[in-house]
């Protein structure tokens, strides 16, 4: 609810004023004439609606050392062995290589790459063993997979934190 007080000098006209133009404006407004009491202001309330809009939160993304980024690396090689370097004299022709360049770039991203939805699932710790458990989960819907996703979720995160105990450890140690 928003406030807003309006000098009441000839008060009526500058109501039916107001009235007249936030109905146009901002259907969900009036003036509170009651709470004026012995003042010359008078509260304006607009109600402003807020739709509920989703937010999409994703992103490209290729797994780190998974078939899709190897197949990446050698799209991103073939590529880059077809292109031509060896007529770059002048600035135009520097700007349609590096076009040509960001292109197969592009290329190679948008077909190696998969949309990822950014959740509470990306964190360090998380793996490829939590991902599938989880999608044998969403697919089955059983207490069983739940279960197994919760115990795989566990240990691998033991597993994670251990390790990077142990490297703290490793490193406080020194040579």
């Amino acid at each position: 609810m928003l406030f807003l007080y309006c000098r009441l000098i000839k008060y009526y006209l500058i109501y039916v004023w107001l009235t007249l133009t936030l109905a146009k404006v901002c259907p969900h407004s009036h003036l509170i004439t009651e709470w004026r009491l012995s003042s010359d202001y008078a509260p304006l309330t607009i109600s402003i609606p807020i739709k509920e809009q989703h937010i999409y939160n994703g992103k490209c993304s290729i797994a780190k050392g998974s078939v899709e980024e190897k197949v990446f690396i050698k799209d991103m090689i073939k590529d880059f062995t077809t292109i031509n370097t060896s007529n770059l004299m002048d600035i135009k022709s520097l700007e349609i290589t590096v076009d040509i360049f960001a292109l197969a770039i592009n290329r190679a991203w948008e077909k190696n790459s998969k949309i990822v939805s950014i959740c509470k699932h990306l964190k360090s710790w998380w793996n490829m063993n939590c991902s599938r458990n989880l999608e044998k989960y969403r697919s089955s819907r059983s207490l069983v997979d739940w279960k197994q996703f919760k115990k795989m979720v566990k240990s691998t995160k033991c597993m994670f934190f251990d390790q990077k105990i142990q490297e703290i450890l490793n490193k406080a140690r020194g040579p």
